[in-house]
């Protein structure tokens, strides 16, 4: 039995998809009301107990928030980003993180929305309650980590 969970991670709303055995199960985005750390921590934790899974029985996925140009805003939203990743580990998450240029490369977001959704099965569509930007990045980076699309969410080639 394996339960992955791939996160978008936002500042107050994050993309949340729980993937088992590879074929995604539910998807959608939460709101953190004050925008906190301990907020978008607590939210996210909430979603996975609601749908049933604990913070050691699956795997966990997250952008890994890599900070490329030196403006201040950046930086202080991406060091916001890297606290809630902290947070969830320090929760007993077992957090795995992956740059984008590794799971999406740099496709805009129309093209990554039209992949993510042609990559699910007519059932998984009817799974994602949500398909916002952030919850279809986390079904993105969910089908990466699973093994049904390589870089740029492209179909996985079969051999």
């Amino acid at each position: 039995m394996v339960n992955t969970v791939a996160i978008d991670l936002g500042k107050r709303v994050s993309g949340f998809a729980w993937f088992f055995e590879g074929r995604l199960v539910f998807a959608t985005e939460v709101r953190a009301c004050r925008g906190t750390v301990n907020d978008m921590v607590k939210i996210l934790l909430a979603t996975a107990v609601g749908c049933g899974l604990g913070s050691s029985d699956s795997l966990w996925f997250a952008e890994k928030m890599i900070n490329y140009r030196a403006r201040n805003a950046r930086r202080t939203r991406l060091n916001h980003l890297s606290r809630i990743s902290e947070g969830l580990k320090a929760q007993g998450v077992s957090l795995r993180e992956i740059p984008a240029s590794r799971w999406k490369g740099s496709i805009p977001k129309e093209v990554e929305r039209e992949r993510v959704l042609d990559l699910l099965t007519e059932g998984e569509r009817t799974c994602a309650v949500v398909l916002g930007k952030e919850s279809i990045s986390a079904m993105g980076i969910g089908l990466y980590v699973t093994g049904r699309a390589a870089r740029g969410l492209v179909p996985k080639e079969v051999s």
